[in-house]
């Protein structure tokens, strides 16, 4: 595997999720903030805005990813569940692009309406989506031994918690008490990601591939590559972030250093991400 495969290989399907989670991660940092228990009706709608415009932006590297615009229909009408085989299974992709249509209605909502219902059952729907998004590739762990429902649930929560904490702090002026709160949920956000990442490098130093071996022999030097810049991105991100709003050091705008540590969180998960989802051009799927 070339390291441009890696990189260009499913593009756009790493911008999609990662964006994704970025946004719903942002809708749940906002609703456990200050901010949202002292919001005015104006300020509500303004969310509700901000984050129909987040999420347009995070669903359009998706349309380089489809197929046959044809099969939309079908896909529609296998939502909840389908008969195969005698048994019932759960519909993910369809229930995944229904969670993101139902995410755009709430935010149309909230963005005619201020109502704290719905301010409140984004981050909810938010989190359904990502389930179902996981288990898109997590229902195909019997056959495909890399993969892992549990392990990549996780590591998309963990992502969205940690991105969402930096898409927070860039986009408003905040209490010094709303910018801890943030600081702390992107913090847990990271600890939990690099906790996912450990568990799914000894689930996939486990995984025997018949002929093969270890599927480790299929990633070369890439696997370390990717997994460790993508730490190190992270951490400086943190550090910038807290070093800015936490510290008497004299460096930089509250805007562009908060820029500059989103750029480098989306960089970092993007890093890890791109290994994971690259390597489905060796039939793999790592998270």
């Amino acid at each position: 595997m070339t390291l441009s495969n890696l990189i260009l290989g499913e593009l756009p399907l790493v911008l999609f999720t990662v964006m994704t989670q970025a946004v719903v991660g942002f809708s749940f940092v906002y609703a456990l903030s200050t901010r949202a228990k002292t919001s005015t009706l104006a300020s509500r709608k303004r969310f509700g805005l901000t984050f129909l415009f987040l999420l347009a932006i995070a669903l359009l590297p998706s349309l380089f990813h489809l197929g046959d615009p044809t099969h939309a229909p079908y896909l529609l009408m296998r939502l909840g569940a389908f008969e195969s085989g005698g048994a019932w299974h759960i519909a993910w992709l369809p229930n995944e692009i229904l969670g993101v249509g139902v995410l755009f209605a709430l935010g149309i909502w909230l963005f005619y309406t201020g109502t704290l219902l719905a301010l409140y059952l984004l981050p909810l729907a938010g989190i359904v989506t990502l389930f179902f998004m996981s288990g898109i590739y997590g229902s195909m762990q019997n056959t495909v031994l890399t993969w892992n429902f549990s392990l990549t649930l996780w590591l998309f929560g963990s992502s969205a918690l940690f991105l969402g904490g930096l898409l927070y702090r860039i986009l408003h002026d905040l209490t010094h008490e709303d910018r801890l709160g943030a600081f702390l949920f992107s913090l847990i956000g990271f600890a939990l990601l690099c906790l996912s990442l450990a568990f799914y490098t000894l689930h996939v130093g486990q995984s025997q591939i018949e002929g093969i071996g270890s599927a480790y022999t299929l990633l070369g030097e890439h696997y370390a590559l990717f997994l460790g810049t993508g730490v190190i991105l992270s951490v400086l991100a943190l550090l910038l972030w807290f070093l800015k709003d936490f510290s008497t050091l004299p460096f930089g705008s509250p805007r562009s250093i908060g820029a500059i540590a989103l750029l480098f969180g989306l960089l970092g998960v993007f890093s890890t991400r791109v290994l994971f989802y690259g390597l489905i051009h060796t039939h793999l799927w790592l998270g």
